[in-house]
């Protein structure tokens, strides 16, 4: 097969089409972001930047400690039905942790 046939069968395939789908979503949160960062330095100051990045840091830390990363499982599941376990967990063990770490105060 040559490398022409190849490219041109990319045009059809649903993995192409998803996978440009993610890209834009991911590439235009990012241009939200960018756009809105000269209002939010504004109204923010270089240590309350600090705080939130020790915040989501530890946030991050402890939603993949308490989901025990089975978000990353989900694509690689054989079925369907283990699709949804896979889903389901992940929110049973973090659900019970999560308003223990959003309700405590500073």
């Amino acid at each position: 097969m040559s490398l022409r046939a190849r490219l041109s069968g990319l045009g059809r395939s649903d993995i192409l089409r998803d996978v440009l789908r993610l890209m834009t979503g991911t590439v235009g949160g990012r241009l939200i972001a960018l756009a809105a960062m000269p209002l939010v330095t504004r109204l923010y100051s270089p240590q309350d930047f600090a705080l939130l990045a020790v915040y989501l840091a530890t946030v991050s830390l402890i939603g993949a400690i308490a989901c025990l990363r089975f978000d990353v499982a989900i694509p690689v599941a054989q079925d369907d039905g283990d699709a949804i376990v896979q889903k389901l967990l992940p929110k049973e063990l973090g659900g019970g942790r999560g308003p223990v770490f959003v309700g405590t105060k500073r």
